[in-house]
């Protein structure tokens, strides 16, 4: 249990169309992407106890946990290594 990590995460989830930050208890930044990793949403700075309205052509979601990433609409996301 953590009140607020001190190092930076990256979660990555597939078929993560919708999300919620209930019994989170810090900020976050989610990106969605569809399937080729194209940025087709994204929200910044999401408070605790948040449930978020559905990114239903979203088939990844990546959350971020002190990183604030520079991203917009339609940027693509290279990911190195990812294990399905």
């Amino acid at each position: 249990f953590q009140i607020k990590p001190k190092e930076q995460k990256i979660l990555i989830f597939k078929n993560a169309f919708w999300i919620h930050s209930l019994f989170v208890f810090f900020r976050f930044n989610a990106i969605f992407l569809d399937s080729n990793f194209n940025v087709i949403d994204y929200k910044f700075n999401i408070p605790p106890f948040l449930i978020l309205k559905p990114v239903f052509r979203a088939k990844y979601t990546i959350e971020l946990v002190n990183i604030n990433p520079k991203v917009k609409i339609g940027d693509k996301i290279e990911i190195d290594e990812y294990r399905h």
